[in-house]
């Protein structure tokens, strides 16, 4: 049989172990890590896409994102280590980067990852005790470059890599004691700068430019660096302003010096990521456009805000919500609801505030909790007490305190910079929006989570029901009962307990829930958004429990036993006896008249309720059961076990079996319809078999989780499938409904949307509906009269702020032809000017020529002399040239010659030498053996005479020590002298080399000079030929003159309908501002409408706010009245004073109406009056600011005119300069040519050409006098300047005058 297609749907969880956990793919994508894949979650439709990772046994512990969004770099730990690329555009692994041992030989571990700004390279630092720097080629697919990370002077471990921001070549390593600048340059990464970093604890650091880095430590210290030197130091606390260009260095204080020290750095930095966070410790530091951000302590988020490119605002302060926050904010809520508290204490919560709790060490290791959360990975060496002692292992998650884990360990900032994530040492993300904060803003904002509210730590219950499309989870460490919806994947109810919470249960009308606790099993009632208690039942710890398949019973497990006991009437029906130890799991037949049991000894027995005996047993000493489920009719059992098996049982028998060699099954889990089965083994795979079971069942792995699944569930239509995981994690999973042959669709069962609410709650709402529903009549009623009234004023004042404005323009425009007028006259005596200028360039220019031509006849003559004189020199240079080779070639010989004399004689110096050495052995060995002679006779004599040559016997041995000694000196000596003999010998050699060297550079120079001389003959020959074709030139410039006549005309005639464009342009921008204009009043129309209705709402708040205190006076009236109606019925006994009681009752409570009537319309009248008197004040200060703000904008408009006018008037000024200068070109252009109103000849042609050649000196001294008469006309013009700026200013005046007038 075919086996259903299963898709993951949605998950749940994150990874909180894992560096770098978090990154913004898109501004509404994020990107973190899950169980066994990488998931990629749109957070606005609610949609997941995931990177399936290929070995999820290996564990992760870096992550890291290219800048460019493209690429993902996944670093799994292993022996050897690697790194995994992923394309995100196809979400697949396209290379894998596995460290060789020649590249790191002991490392087992990637400490940190970085991609280059260019998403070509990738830098990794290798765990200890390498401690290696890496960095891989991405085109290449290799390692480039290898390098030791550490720092030399003080070596410890390292946390970051980093790549310059726009340097590819540079890298950044930090780590407590070590702030290290790294660059490639010749195949070898050297230290750039010198940080004086040693004795710094440093944890985190971020580029801020290209040679800028901002570094935070472990005692809540900023650091700036520029061009890898200490540049200044910061302590946090007391930065509000960061100027990066100061040099400051911070006091030591002793606050600081008490919190952490370098030693404790080093050891947390030792220490599994985020298990040991500092209380003052800087981490998870980022730069980006708008500025940087860092985390501080336990759960605060530090946000600087860039001012300039060396100025820093602190802008905002984030804080991370931790597990009191969240209790106090639900108890307030319970509070206010009006909830009697119950046994336990309990505090209910809506599914985006509450915080998960997580303190201390709320679950001893070996408690019965954590024997039901995991089986762990238990082999089959010791039978059944090995399954025993290995379920109550499992990972201690509440190792860490709340704080600690409330540290954050990763900040994210999305493309458009407007959102900032951030994750802890829980399983949650937190995000905030980014804004312009105000100045003075101090307070902490607290981060929202991002998503649903999701468990840290294993989850201890699941259960789905029949008639709706929920299920609900229990935490065992975070105490929290959650209610989910799987079709739409949201957190619809959540709900926190004190007490431990052991199993879960739902109705199969989703309306009940039973949940064991730590003192008792309680039923309780779903309700909208809270769970109440209906009944409590005394059992301690209850392991299992399960609602029948109808409903109307439910088991419960306590110790080895098992009750079932009645939905209705809570009654204990039966009672099964038989387990030894705890059970691990329950499961009814949909009659309900079976129900099968497994024990943590393996033993599997099946249960008949009608005649409440145990029909069928299944015990397996050797291979003990962990799970087992029984079919809709009872014909048969299904059971998993640790060996790998699934077992087929009926009637106390295995009648099928199928074995996974490789796996260790931990749960089992059936569909409704019998056809489809579900095993669960250790590393957290889910595999889907078809039914029957046979020896060749096709099966399926499916791979989300890492860890071992605890709970798994299936929904009543087999369309959905429900696993947890002992890391926290929750999948939905999703079955093909195109397989109908095997899913049974449930067309009997209609989905209920049914939800249980108190009667007095529902009344409250009613009648708080009605209320509002009225308020927001009468609202509308009193908005829209308000509108009209604001629309009559607003369209009076535009009319009158329009009659002014077009006085005002009519003003300007005469102005303006004012203006124009003298302009035009200004341009006439501008262009008089020019003419005079003209005609005495001219005349200058005769001048020049005539005296140019003098000077050039010199300068050839001079030229001829100066190619005589090249000719002699260059015959004297060749014959030197050659007596210099011949003298070089005799000197070289002779050098050769006194070199290989020298070389034989020091041969023969060896030799000599070597024979000596020889000689001095061989005496040393004579001598020895003599004096060993010598030493065994006279101690022969010692022994007959020891008493009395002791002292002899000393002084001798003394003795011959010392000789002993000498020649041993004697020996080293001469073996000094050897190896000193063969270094001169090799530093001759090195000499005769360098010799040889020197030789072949000479005979370089030599082919260079003569090159040179070549060359220089090549450029004598290309002046003759410049000079021939200046000559040449000169005759065709006489041809170009009529060409540029021609063009100057042209240009005279294309400069009048530009100027028409001008004109046309400067009438669009005009235009173009008076839409500006009427824009600008329509957004401050808008801003005013904001604000009325801003005070409209704080109105209602308020009327909101006395009416909830009236309602509280009635209350307390009414329980005072209460108690005096209790008192006197004390007087019951005695008529007398309860007469008199009954009396002052009367004349306390029941005063005359017409007089309380009176004062209540009084007090009503004078509540009327109040309101309507705040209503008028705040109309009179609404207007008063809207006519400010016209006045302001009057006087604004008037400054754009004058600011236009004035603009108008630099751009005129712009044209006359351009044209000064394009009449100048003109002018430079006739001169060089030689133009003039008449034709002229080619010799006169000629003549001005080599006048135009003149002396620098001359064409200063033109020049100059030029300069001072343009000096005399620029500053007439600035005298008309100021002229017109002095009338600009009375014009302001009287316009400002003629303003306050009107507003008068």
């Amino acid at each position: 049989m075919t086996l259903p297609t299963v898709i993951p749907n949605f998950i749940f969880g994150l990874k909180s172990d894992i560096r770098g956990n978090a990154h913004y793919l898109k501004d509404n994508e994020v990107l973190y890590p899950v169980g066994a894949v990488v998931a990629v979650h749109n957070f606005q439709t609610n949609r997941q896409k995931y990177i399936k990772l290929p070995e999820k046994c290996r564990t992760i512990t870096v992550m890291c994102l290219s800048h460019n969004k493209k690429m993902l770099a996944v670093a799994e730990k292993g022996d050897p280590p690697s790194v995994s690329l992923y394309d995100l555009s196809k979400l697949e692994r396209s290379k894998v980067w596995s460290v060789s041992r020649t590249e790191s030989p002991s490392a087992v571990e990637f400490v940190s990852i970085s991609f280059s700004h260019d998403g070509k390279l990738v830098a990794g630092i290798t765990g200890q005790p390498d401690w290696l720097l890496l960095c891989y080629s991405i085109e290449k697919g290799r390692v480039d470059s290898i390098g030791k990370a550490q720092n030399p002077v003080n070596p410890g471990p390292l946390l970051q890599v980093t790549f310059s921001p726009e340097d590819s070549s540079m890298v950044c390593i930090g780590g407590p004691g070590c702030l290290r600048f790294l660059q490639y340059t010749e195949t070898m990464w050297n230290q750039v700068g010198f940080s004086k970093s040693e004795f710094l604890q440093i944890t985190t650091f971020c580029w801020l430019s290209q040679y800028k880095v901002l570094a935070g430590t472990r005692d809540g210290r900023l650091i700036v660096l520029e061009d890898g030197d200490l540049r200044a130091t910061h302590f946090v606390k007391d930065v509000t302003y960061l100027n990066i260009r100061e040099r400051v260095i911070a006091p030591e204080d002793s606050e600081v010096r008490n919190t952490s020290t370098l030693e404790d750095a080093v050891q947390a930095a030792l220490e599994p990521f985020g298990s040991k966070p500092g209380k003052m410790e800087l981490n998870a530091m980022i730069s980006f456009g708008k500025g940087f951000a860092f985390s501080y302590g336990f759960g605060f988020i530090y946000v600087f805000w860039r001012e300039s490119d060396t100025r820093y605002r602190r802008s905002h302060v984030f804080k991370i919500p931790n597990y009191s926050d969240s209790v106090d904010l639900a108890l307030e809520d319970s509070n206010e609801a009006e909830v009697v508290p119950k046994e336990p204490s309990e505090s209910v919560h809506s599914s985006s505030e509450l915080a998960i709790p997580s303190e201390k060490s709320l679950i001893s290791p070996g408690s019965d909790v954590m024997d039901m959360v995991s089986l762990g990975n238990v082999s089959m060496a010791s039978g059944p007490q090995t399954v025993e002692d290995a379920s109550g292992t499992r990972k201690d998650s509440s190792s860490l305190t709340s704080m600690a884990l409330d540290a954050v360990r990763q900040i994210c900032v999305n493309v458009a910079e407007t959102e900032l994530i951030a994750t802890s040492g829980r399983s949650q993300l937190y995000y905030t929006q980014l804004w312009i904060a105000d100045e003075r803003q101090e307070r902490i904002t607290m981060l929202q989570h991002m998503g649903e509210n999701l468990h840290h730590g294993p989850v201890s219950g699941l259960a789905v029901c029949m008639l709706k499309p929920i299920f609900v989870t229990c935490g065992a460490f975070d105490k929290t009962v959650r209610l989910w919806n799987y079709e739409t994947a949201t957190l619809e109810l959540l709900k926190y307990f004190e007490d431990d919470l052991f199993c879960i249960d739902l109705h199969p009308t989703g309306l009940h829930v039973v949940i064991g606790f730590s003192d008792k099993l309680r039923f309780m009632n779903v309700l909208i958004d809270d769970l109440k208690e209906v009944r409590e039942i005394s059992i301690r710890k209850c392991n299992e429990c399960a609602f029948s398949s109808s409903g109307h019973l439910f088991a419960a497990t306590y110790s080895s036993n098992i009750n079932i006991y009645s939905t209705l009437t809570f009654d204990l029906l039966y009672s099964f006896k038989g387990h030894k130890k705890r059970i691990l799991s329950l499961s009814w037949t949909s009659s309900d008249y079976q129900l099968v049991s497994c024990g943590i000894f393996g033993n599997v027995y099946e249960w008949d309720l009608p005649s409440k005996k145990r029909i069928a047993e299944t015990v397996s000493l050797t291979k003990p059961f962990t799970y087992a489920v029984i079919t809709s009719n009872g014909n048969a059992t299904y059971a998993s076990g640790l060996d790998g098996r699934l077992c087929e049982l009926s009637q106390s028998k295995v009648l099928q079996t199928y074995k996974w060699e490789d796996k260790k099954l931990n749960m089992v889990m059936k569909a409704h319809s019998d056809k489809m089965i579900f095993v669960s083994d250790s590393n957290g795979t889910l595999i889907s078999i078809a039914l029957p079971l046979t020896d060749h069942s096709q099966w399926e792995p499916l791979d989300m989780h890492n860890e071992l699944i605890v709970k798994m569930k299936m929904s009543y239509n087999d369309r959905h499938i429900i696993t947890a995981s002992e890391d926290g994690s929750i999948c939905i999973w999703k079955v093909d409904a195109k397989v109908t042959g095997l899913i049974k669709l449930g067309t009997d069962v209609i989905e209920s949307k049914d939800i249980l609410i108190g009667k007095e709650d529902l009344q409250n709402k009613v009648e708080l509906i009605q209320e509002l529903t009225a308020r927001v009549n009468h609202l509308e009623l009193e908005h829209a009269f308000k509108m009209k009234e604001a629309q009559d004023q607003h369209s009076e004042k535009l009319q009158k702020i329009q009659d002014s404005y077009y006085k005002e323009l009519e003003d300007i425009k005469k102005l303006n032809e004012a203006m124009e007028t003298k302009h035009a006259n200004e341009i006439s005596i501008l262009n008089e000017n020019v003419e005079k200028l003209k005609l005495n360039f001219e005349t200058g220019v005769h001048n020049m020529e005539s005296e140019y031509n003098d000077k050039l006849i010199i300068e050839y003559d001079k030229y001829e002399k100066l190619e005589e004189l090249h000719q002699q020199l260059k015959n004297d240079c060749e014959m030197k040239f050659i007596e210099m080779t011949k003298e070089k070639e005799k000197a070289l010989q002779d050098l050769n010659e006194e070199h290989d004399e020298q070389l034989n004689q020091k041969i023969i110096e060896i030799a000599e030498l070597n024979k000596q050495a020889l000689c001095r052995e061989r005496e040393h060995e004579e001598i020895t053996a003599q004096i060993e002679d010598d030493v065994d006779r006279e101690m022969i004599e010692l022994k007959a005479k020891y008493e009395l040559l002791l002292k002899e016997e000393h002084d001798t041995n003394m003795r011959l020590r010392g000789e002993v000694g000498a020649m041993k000196k004697r020996l080293l000596s001469s073996q000094k002298e050897i190896d000193e003999f063969i270094h001169q010998v090799q530093t001759l050699q090195s000499e005769q080399l360098k010799y040889k060297q020197a030789i072949h550079g000479l005979e370089k120079d030599i082919t260079d000079l003569k090159k040179e001389i070549q060359e220089r003959d090549t450029s004598v020959h290309l002046k003759e030929k410049r000079i021939y074709e200046l000559k040449r030139k000169n005759q065709e410039l006489e041809k170009y003159k009529y060409v540029l006549n021609f063009k100057i005309t042209e240009l005279k005639n294309q400069k009048e309908p530009r100027e028409r464009e001008i004109k046309e342009k400067k009438e669009q921008i005009q235009d173009m501002e008076k839409e500006l204009g009427i824009l600008q009043t329509r957004n401050e129309t808008f801003e005013l409408k904001m604000k009325y209705y801003n005070d409209k709402l704080s109105g209602m708040e308020t009327e909101l706010r006395n009416q909830r205190i009236h309602a509280h006076n009635l209350n307390t009236f009414c329980q005072r009245m209460q108690c005096d109606i209790y008192n006197a019925s004390g007087f019951i006994q005695n008529p007398k004073k309860l007469k008199e009681s009954v009396k002052q009752l009367n004349m306390k409570y029941n005063k005359d109406k017409a007089v309380v009537k009176t004062k209540e319309e009084d007090v009503g009248a004078s509540v009327e009056f109040q309101r309507q008197r705040e209503h008028l004040e705040r109309t009179i200060a609404t207007l008063r600011s809207q006519l400010q703000k016209e006045t302001e904008r009057s006087k604004k408009d008037h400054f754009r005119l004058v600011g236009e006018n004035s603009a108008l008037i630099t751009e005129m000024n712009k044209m006359q300069f351009e044209l000064k200068a394009a009449m100048k070109h003109i002018q430079d252009i006739e001169t060089m040519v030689g133009l003039t109103g008449k034709s002229e000849s080619i010799n006169e042609a000629q003549m001005k050409f080599k006048a135009a050649l003149m002396s620098n000196e001359e064409i200063h001294e033109s020049y100059a006098k030029r300069i001072e008469h343009l000096e005399q006309i620029v500053e007439v013009q600035k005298e008309e300047m100021d002229r017109m700026t002095s009338k600009l200013s009375s014009f302001e005046q009287a316009t400002a005058k003629a303003g306050t007038s009107q507003s008068s």
